[in-house]
């Protein structure tokens, strides 16, 4: 947030089972703040110089085995192996960020998953000869950690194993914390406002919005981000630059990254103007990372094609045609989904029911 990392108990449980040498799934809803258990994990790994790799599983998909994908990372062979070999008197620390982000219902979902477990089997085969354990930590969206057969296959205990994982979830922020961080102005705030500030993303959209305007009628993550938009929209005229172009701008981000199921795009295959991109990134909504160009937050780039489905449907197009193949029902476009239904709603009950009528057929 904009004063910082925002220490947590979450993150304490994290260090805890890393020093018990325990293998650990972090969990929780869009928003909760995996990420910044993540960030504390990084951050004591730094301190106390422990030998660690961090990976974003939806940019670095694992496929044919981890030899083949270590190489492609840029190392010898297994990153297994060569985190092995730089760390056999202290622990050393794997990272596998976003593992629901893969496209498990694609036809590369079976080799993803044989390559992560592939991954489990050399940690547990080389910790058996290490005195200073390797740990694994698994970060994972609560829905699909429960739901999802093919991930809950990686954390199957074996009958013969007494291995386990830890599993910390990320809850929402207690109130207290919430009044630490916004502040003087809490008392003030709806009711609603102040449960929806309990979700640290939408805290992080919240300590961008213009403090005068009101915004007691925002009860969803939408909301805010409609609000936020809208202020970024209207203050690019400060900037001396059109509203126009600024709109057409995140939209071509939105569906350029869409199309390619992805978080982050190539800057160099954006239609953009440097103006209007550079504004978007000052405004702290839009990252660039590496030349990559993608959302501060997936929930944010979930909202803009919700709402793109939602322009489509009111335009003429089929329910089936908006939500897409059966092959491109991964957890990102669940959200996306149930953003789409949440935003219909509101608009107008009876074309929810609707769609509701036309996803069921």
């Amino acid at each position: 947030l904009q004063g910082g990392l925002v220490h947590r108990k979450e993150f304490d449980d994290c260090i805890a089972a890393i020093e018990k040498e325990r293998n650990l799934i972090i969990s929780g809803a869009a928003g909760y703040g995996k990420s910044g258990c993540t960030e504390a994990i990084l951050d004591y790994c730094e301190e106390r110089k422990l030998p660690h790799l961090a990976i974003k599983l939806d940019r670095r998909i694992p496929h044919g085995n981890c030899d083949v994908w270590g190489q492609e990372l840029g190392f010898p062979g297994s990153v297994v192996y060569s985190l092995n070999c730089i760390s056999r008197n202290e622990n050393a620390v794997i990272i596998l960020d976003q593992l629901d982000a893969l496209r498990w219902t694609q036809t590369n979902s079976s080799e993803a998953i044989a390559v992560c477990m592939e991954l489990i089997r050399q940690v547990k085969y080389l910790n058996y000869e290490r005195e200073k354990k390797i740990i694994i930590v698994f970060v994972c969206r609560t829905y699909d950690l429960e739901n999802d057969p093919n991930i809950g296959s990686l954390f199957k205990k074996e009958k013969t194993s007494e291995e386990e994982w830890e599993i910390v979830n990320v809850k929402e922020f207690d109130e207290s914390d919430v009044k630490t961080i916004v502040g003087e102005d809490y008392e003030g705030l709806s009711v609603k406002l102040k449960r929806l500030l309990k979700i640290p993303g939408n805290i992080y959209i919240w300590q961008h919005l213009d403090r005068e305007e009101s915004y007691g009628d925002c009860s969803t993550t939408s909301h805010l981000i409609i609000k936020w938009f809208e202020q970024i929209v209207r203050k690019s005229i400060e900037a001396g630059l059109q509203s126009k172009d600024v709109n057409e701008a995140k939209l071509n981000i939105v569906n350029a990254l869409e199309k390619r199921g992805r978080l982050f795009i190539p800057k160099i295959m954006l239609n953009v103007g440097e103006a209007e991109l550079d504004y978007l990134i000052s405004s702290e909504m839009i990252v660039l990372q590496n030349n990559k160009v993608g959302f501060v937050h997936q929930s944010i780039l979930d909202y803009f094609v919700s709402e793109n489905m939602v322009r489509n449907y009111y335009d003429g197009q089929t329910v089936e045609m908006i939500i897409g193949e059966k092959s491109r029902q991964d957890p990102s476009r669940r959200y996306q989904v149930q953003m789409f239904l949440q935003s219909v709603l509101e608009a107008d009950s009876g074309d929810f029911i609707q769609v509701g009528e036309q996803m069921l057929l």
